[in-house]
């Protein structure tokens, strides 16, 4: 699975901020320029306003820079935040089933060997349960973790893990 790259997504708004203070520069460059003109007149006047203009431009511009820079670096916050939940998610997960595992080998054991101990018969019923389940023998207990460690879990930043439905998950 391809996780998003946040690091690219602040480097973008990184780079829309550094566009908007470009822009800015050049408007207030292009207004004192013109407001320097040596010339006196309608013509002067009409430059000077034309400039004011499209300073006023590329300051609404820069501010649209702004904004998308802005939302670039909320957007890689909450994918963080978002890949930090579903990492939680992914390691509670692997803790249960670890847990589980554990506990489901350790049961399984007990009724193996308690059944020996009460013997033929007990031991016979147990047995073909332990068959009809798929445990038996004396690797029983490695048999089990083999099969649970074949559970198939979303990879790691999958949002699938977001819509996990395992109790004692969140």
């Amino acid at each position: 699975m391809l996780l998003p790259d946040t690091a690219a997504l602040r480097a973008l708004a990184t780079t829309y901020h550094d566009r908007a203070a470009d822009l800015r520069d050049e408007a207030a460059a292009l207004v004192a320029r013109a407001a320097g003109a040596p010339w006196q007149g309608a013509a002067a006047e009409a430059m000077r306003a034309a400039a004011q203009a499209a300073a006023d431009r590329m300051h609404a511009t820069a501010d649209g820079h702004t904004d998308t820079g802005a939302a670039l670096t909320q957007h890689a916050a909450q994918v963080e935040a978002t890949l930090e939940l579903i990492a939680g998610l992914r390691q509670r997960f692997l803790e249960l089933a670890a847990s589980v595992g554990a506990t489901l080998v350790d049961v399984a054991g007990d009724v193996l060997d308690a059944a020996g101990a009460l013997g033929d018969t007990a031991g016979d019923a147990v047995g073909g349960l332990g068959e009809l389940v798929g445990l038996g023998g004396d690797d029983a207990a490695a048999e089990l973790r083999e099969r649970l460690s074949r559970i198939r879990v979303p990879a790691p930043g999958d949002p699938a893990w977001l819509d996990l439905d395992v109790p004692g998950l969140r």
